[in-house]
């Protein structure tokens, strides 16, 4: 008969485990048992008690199945005939071993379910498992802490370095905005890089492991006194979170900086190359592991990295696995949704433009452009179009071929105008270039001409895909017309924008990003000191210039045009020789007033005027106008240097400008050098110079530098 006749045990106390004796199982004596192996293990008593009544239980079932084969044997006793493979069922085929008898395998399958109560894990091949396995201040210990040191280091080197790269209203330095494939590779990018990213599962895996060794308080002895071999053992528990925390530490140190790294690029190849690198210096210590295991390092981290460790468990650990593959799953999927729902978030303030200055300050250099074409009432007309006349405040309003467009404003405050058509400073697709260009101004009368010129661009950048109209600041890169392209050409752009006092140069607050400054400065950044209430010419000290109020302005008291102050004399007659050379008439010049006094609206002009001393962009022009003009009646708001200018072109009228100072940038006209204007608008034999293209001018002070206007020092006027 196939019965268990016989368990015998024998009792062992374990040293470690006083309340807890352990029971060793030496043999189970089955009749014809020969095929079946028997595995030594060490149990507790509760694993022998549930053993004993698995057994029993079988023992029971054997019995009745043997009571059916009995009868079966009769059967086929009373029906001699051959056992076809229709017969073999109780005879083992359906444990798939013909031959082999029923009874011989369920008992062997009851062991095999015995032995797969204990479940082995094996250790990641890893500088991390050495944590757990080798002594401290050990060879291998050592250099699984440097290992690790080594990828932390090189991290935060990456991420320090993105967070370098930033500014105080843009800490990580990310980009005004992206295209759309590049948004596409950023999404990919987090993707595949989580997926990729196996330390925080790992780490998860490793804590979940030791907790559930814990619980099921039992593992092979790895000191060779028993076990079924020496790489299992009973690891501490500080022993598995060291490792487990110090993988953690890495994981999420790579995320942060894979999603700070992605979303700061703007080519969809160097999002790619990052990943890829990140997720090597992730991976340093399997590459430390890999040289360590051929021996690069020494004998003895050859030998330890050529051990194969196990954490061994039982299945009263099965629920709680079941819990700690949930938990690893729902991390996996956390961190890609953080990474999506991060991306979205950066994606949606770019396109608000939240990442970009709004409001910029735009210089464009001394370009002059003798042949403009331009559009009015009457139809095109030729002018000298001025540059820098178009210099001031631009503002972003609406977009372009998906960039945002920037809109010239007012000269005063950077308001509106009211009638003037503003230029623009766009994004052109066609020639991926930022161009400015005028609406009413074109290269050519040709309409063919115009048509060929993409997005119809006075100036344009270099070839860019930039959102950052700040990027191209200062960049000797633009191309401008001047009849030809000319190249290398300078243009300034700087934010209006504040973020912090020292942005107005600490002469003011900044409040909504906008500087209000002190009531002894001024302008966008209060980088200007208070104009002089008078200033007087170098040549006639008893001629004097007043700063021209603004009782209704609610930042400055004065008049402003292009940012800065206006100066005036009322009722003056004559010639302004107060601002011209010594000379009456100068015989070897087509003198101004020379030819103007021929005019009979001339001569009444000199009857009674107002002269004006204002920038324009660049330069300050002395100017003479009608008598008419004050600040009620000047319409600040709405002026245009290029729009009210009379610089028509070769032989057009210029019945105003006097005089011109040297291009300057600072706030009053103050100590800067200034020339009289003789021979005006004839082109041919001209000399250009760096004052004026078209005009001949002659310096009013006897060394370069000394300043024709300085401020009146008697504080009674």
């Amino acid at each position: 008969t196939f019965l268990f006749s016989q368990v015998s045990v024998e009792m062992d106390s374990s040293p470690g485990e006083k309340d807890a004796p352990s029971v060793r199982m030496v043999s189970i004596v089955c009749g014809n048992m020969d095929n079946i192996q028997i595995p030594q293990r060490q149990l507790s008593w509760s694993d022998f008690n549930a053993l004993r009544k698995e057994m029993h239980e079988n023992q029971n079932a054997m019995q009745e199945k043997q009571n059916q084969m009995q009868e079966y044997i009769k059967t086929l006793e009373q029906k001699p005939i051959g056992l076809g493979e229709e017969h073999v069922g109780l005879l083992g085929k359906e444990h798939g071993n013909v031959g082999v008898s029923p009874l011989e395998m369920e008992v062997q399958e009851t062991l095999s379910m015995i032995e797969a109560r204990y479940d082995k894990y094996e250790l990641p091949m890893s500088t991390y498992s050495l944590l757990m396995t080798e002594e401290m201040r050990s060879v291998p210990f050592v250099t699984g802490i440097i290992a690790w040191a080594f990828s932390m280091m090189c991290l935060v080197l990456a991420l320090w370095n993105e967070f370098d790269n930033g500014s105080p209203e843009n800490r990580l330095g990310l980009p005004a905005g992206v295209q759309t494939e590049v948004i596409v590779a950023q999404y990919l990018g987090v993707l595949v890089g989580v997926l990729m990213e196996d330390e925080i599962p790992q780490g998860l895996e490793l804590i979940g492991k030791g907790a559930e060794q814990k619980l099921s308080r039992r593992a092979s002895l790895g000191d060779g006194s028993g076990g079924v071999d020496d790489t299992t053992r009973l690891f501490s528990t500080r022993r598995v979170f060291l490792p487990a925390l110090l993988r953690l530490s890495i994981g999420y140190m790579f995320i942060i900086c894979l999603f700070i790294v992605v979303v700061r690029e703007s080519t969809v190849l160097d999002i790619f190359f990052d990943v890829l690198a990140l997720e090597f210096v992730e991976n340093i210590d399997d590459v430390i592991f890999g040289l360590s295991k051929r021996g690069f390092f020494g004998p003895t981290l050859r030998d330890a990295t050529n051990k194969t460790h196990y954490i061994e468990t039982t299945h009263a650990s099965h629920k709680f696995r079941w819990w700690t593959k949930r938990i690893i799953r729902f991390v996996y999927i956390f961190n890609i949704l953080l990474g999506i729902a991060s991306l979205t978030y950066v994606s949606t303030m770019q396109k608000k433009g939240y990442y970009r200055c709004k409001s910029v300050s735009v210089v464009f250099g001394d370009a002059e452009w003798e042949e403009a074409s331009v559009k009015n009432k009457d139809g095109p007309e030729k002018r000298i179009l001025i540059y820098s006349h178009f210099n001031g405040v631009y503002e972003e309003n609406g977009h372009h071929d998906g960039r945002p467009k920037y809109i010239e404003r007012n000269k005063e405050d950077g308001g509106d105008f009211k009638n003037t058509v503003p230029a623009e400073i766009v994004f052109c697709e066609g020639i991926d270039a930022w161009v400015f260009r005028h609406e009413d101004i074109s290269i050519s009368r040709n309409d063919d001409d115009n048509r060929d010129n993409e997005c119809s661009w006075l100036l344009h950048s270099d070839e860019t895909h930039t959102f950052d109209l700040i990027e191209l600041a200062d960049e000797n890169e633009w191309l401008v017309w001047t009849g030809q392209i000319q190249s290398d050409y300078e243009v300034s752009i700087v934010c209006n924008e504040c973020h912090e006092k020292i942005d107005c140069n600490f002469h003011g607050d900044c409040v909504d990003k906008e500087c209000k400054c002190n009531s002894d400065r001024f302008g966008i950044h209060c980088q200007f000191q208070r104009p002089c209430e008078v200033i007087r010419s170098e040549k006639d000290n008893a001629t004097k210039l007043k700063l021209l109020g603004d009782p209704n302005d609610n930042e400055v008291d004065f008049v402003e045009v292009y940012g800065r102050p206006m100066y005036v004399i009322y009722n003056m007659t004559g010639r302004p020789s107060s601002f011209l050379r010594t000379k009456e008439k100068d015989d070897t010049d087509d003198y101004f007033f020379e030819m103007k006094n021929k005019s009979a609206e001339f001569q009444e002009l000199l009857e009674n005027y107002t002269f004006v001393l204002r920038y324009t962009g660049q330069q300050w022009y002395g100017q003479m106008h009608l008598p008419d003009l004050t600040a009620e009646s000047f319409r600040e708001e709405d002026y245009h240097e290029f729009w009210d200018s009379f610089d028509g072109g070769p032989g057009s009228r210029d019945d105003r400008t006097v005089i011109i100072s040297e291009s300057d940038v600072g706030g009053s006209p103050v100590g800067i050098d200034f020339y009289e204007v003789r021979r005006r608008n004839v082109a041919d034999g001209i000399k250009k110079t760096d004052i004026s293209q078209y005009w001949v001018v002659v310096p009013l002070v006897n060394y370069g530098g000394s300043g024709f206007f300085h401020c009146n020092e008697d504080k009674s006027e």
